[in-house]
């Protein structure tokens, strides 16, 4: 298969009929997932049980020896990008953490990376490079990661470039759900799964309160998690520091009333 553009994914052949691509390893693979490129939708979208179409997402089911995570494929709006966009995303924390253990020489270099330089590498070095390889599951909308740590990776003889994520245009399966009730169920699994509890009624109360006014105010005595519910809310739906979308106004600026209440 011939490549068209420079990008992460590695051009090869394996001989094994369920071989999907190899990805090499970068920064976006330990925190959102991969973006598919075009030249391999086909292989990709005909393991799925539905045709994915611009807006819509399907969700998968990716295998690590054996143990099941959750996740989804989506072809978010792209509007003044060219070419389709397709994506595979993962729904589990759990799925993260197995990536950062087995591929920790890439891992490594990426957090040291943006310790020393305040920003996340583009690219990474040859002898920092570890891969992903996809093939097709057992059953449809199923798909098996093999993890090649450095210890089994082969280099490869040509830079790859950094394959970017498209952050500001979908970061989290949220933006692909329309009904209310179903966001309320996810922004609420979404808190609990990064260990936090606040009741689904006190989700769906914020939740409501934003939809009808410009801004909420959040009472309380400090400590009582009024800061935190807002940032994890705004994670949510896909909203954080790096794209920009979230901004975390400091104590004793604008964000604290006397009684100790946020404005959002």
């Amino acid at each position: 298969m011939a490549k068209v553009k420079k990008d992460s994914w590695v051009a090869m052949a394996t001989g094994n009929e369920k071989f999907l691509g190899r990805k090499t390893v970068d920064k976006s693979t330990f925190k959102y997932g991969t973006t598919i490129p075009q030249r391999y939708h086909k292989v990709f979208l005909d393991n799925l049980s539905d045709k994915l179409s611009v807006g819509k997402s399907i969700k998968i089911k990716f295998f690590i020896n054996n143990k099941e995570f959750s996740g989804f494929v989506s072809w978010p709006n792209s509007t003044g990008r060219g070419g389709n966009v397709v994506q595979f995303r993962y729904s589990n924390k759990a799925l993260l953490e197995v990536l950062k253990e087995k591929l920790e020489v890439s891992y490594d270099y990426i957090v040291q990376y943006e310790k020393e330089n305040d920003k996340k590498p583009t690219t990474i070095p040859v002898e920092y490079q570890e891969y992903i390889d996809f093939y097709k599951g057992d059953k449809i909308d199923n798909f098996v990661l093999e993890l090649i740590p450095k210890s089994n990776s082969i280099p490869e003889d040509e830079e790859i470039d950094d394959e970017e994520i498209i952050e500001n245009e979908i970061d989290n399966e949220f933006d692909t759900i329309t009904n209310i009730n179903d966001e309320i169920t996810y922004i609420h699994k979404y808190i609990t799964s990064k260990g936090f509890y606040y009741t689904q009624d006190l989700i769906t109360n914020f939740y409501l309160s934003l939809k009808t006014k410009p801004f909420v105010i959040l009472s309380g005595i400090s400590g009582t998690g009024k800061s935190k519910i807002v940032e994890l809310f705004a994670q949510a739906v896909g909203a954080n520091r790096d794209n920009q979308r979230f901004n975390d106004i400091s104590e004793g600026k604008h964000s604290t009333f006397k009684n100790g209440s946020y404005m959002l």
